[in-house]
């Protein structure tokens, strides 16, 4: 864990260091499935640290934004690769195209005592213009005990936590008492089309009891060094109104009621 620091002052992007306590994958992975042992925990707490970084890194690199799908499709079959070097079957990884972009869907087995968990991260970006940045914001850079790049927090910061949670337990042989499904989508930023033909062409692989969106809410540290846990109940929502008013006229000067 990078320690606290005072946040950088000056012109540029806001840093992040919010999501380093979600990359504590034993804290998160004890409050998605339980049952990990806590010495384990502590044992291999540095080592899926830096499998973290590592990910986030590789994830921080690819330019996943609007103006070049290609790239979405690129980083998430890079993802689809690791994961089979670490021992997941094809028929576990699901590449699901949708328009210009692509999700990618992992389900883990478990006992099948309860209805599936599902969880959600998606891996796209606002683009960014590499002038208007003091670092490239597609080369993840660690500055003052903060790290720099886009995603960092938005959200590529939690898909490396799904991937390197969902390694870890491959590795360690971890049987939970339900399916356990990790969805990353491709344009969460843009038309969201992605997770809207998976919901309804695909429902039978993400079909869950319920699901946590690490996009909403999650574990962090704030400006005190404290841990916080958030919950995001629902996104900001618009209604539009349109009115229509008549009367019998008259002038300006001598308004209606």
């Amino acid at each position: 864990m990078v320690s606290a620091g005072p946040r950088p002052r000056g012109n540029g992007p806001r840093p992040s260091r919010r999501w380093l306590a979600k990359l504590r994958t034993g804290a998160l992975g004890v409050a998605l499935w339980g049952g990990l042992h806590a010495g384990a925990l502590l044992a291999q707490s540095g080592v899926y640290d830096l499998l973290a970084k590592e990910i986030l890194a590789e994830l921080v690199s690819i330019r996943s934004s609007a103006p070049y799908p290609g790239n979405t499709i690129r980083l998430l079959e890079g993802v689809a690769a690791r994961l089979r070097r670490e021992g997941f079957s094809d028929q576990q990884i699901h590449i699901v195209p949708a328009g210009e972009v692509t999700n990618l869907i992992l389900r883990y087995p478990g006992s099948g005592q309860r209805r599936p968990l599902l969880t959600m991260a998606h891996v796209d970006v606002v683009d960014a213009d590499p002038s208007a940045w003091r670092a490239d914001p597609f080369t993840l850079a660690e500055i003052d005990g903060y790290y720099y790049g886009r995603g960092t927090d938005d959200n590529k910061a939690g898909a490396a936590t799904l991937i390197t949670n969902f390694i870890r337990l491959q590795r360690e042989g971890y049987l939970p008492d339900r399916d356990l499904i990790m969805l990353l989508t491709g344009d969460e930023e843009s038309s969201m089309s992605g997770v809207s033909h998976v919901s309804s062409q695909k429902r039978d692989l993400i079909d869950a009891e319920f699901a946590l969106n690490t996009d909403a809410g999650g574990v962090g540290v704030d400006d005190q060094g404290k841990a916080v846990a958030s919950v995001q109940m629902s996104e900001k929502l618009y209604q539009t109104f349109e009115i229509e008013t008549t009367n019998r006229g008259g002038h300006s000067s001598l308004p209606r009621p």
